[in-house]
């Protein structure tokens, strides 16, 4: 991901509407310790249409230590936001590892 170079930015979203509103959104993002040391970086957007791009959540987030990994797991409460669909932009700066994301 690059803040300031769009043709480095990607993007997860879901194209149909979820069934009903989403509750909760869960990513668990897994870091090398031996290489990096980063928090992760992006930003998850929500709405009730595809590829929503202007309401962001933040989440609870918190991390753990591994067998050389980093585990971060970042929990977004959509319990109010009345969404159905969903972005995760990596349009901040550094890489993104994605291990998991739960959508409920």
């Amino acid at each position: 991901g690059n803040a300031s170079d769009v043709a480095k930015q990607g993007f997860i979203f879901n194209n149909s509407a979820w069934p009903s509103n989403i509750n909760k959104i869960t990513i668990v993002l897994k870091v090398k310790v031996a290489q990096t040391m980063y928090d992760p970086a992006y930003t998850l957007y929500v709405g009730q249409e595809a590829h929503p791009t202007t309401t962001a959540v933040t989440p609870a987030s918190q991390s753990e230590d591994g067998d050389s990994f980093r585990v971060y797991t970042q929990v977004f409460d959509l319990s109010n936001a009345n969404a159905k669909y969903f972005t995760i932009a990596n349009n901040q700066q550094g890489a993104l590892y994605i291990d998991k994301i739960y959508v409920e």
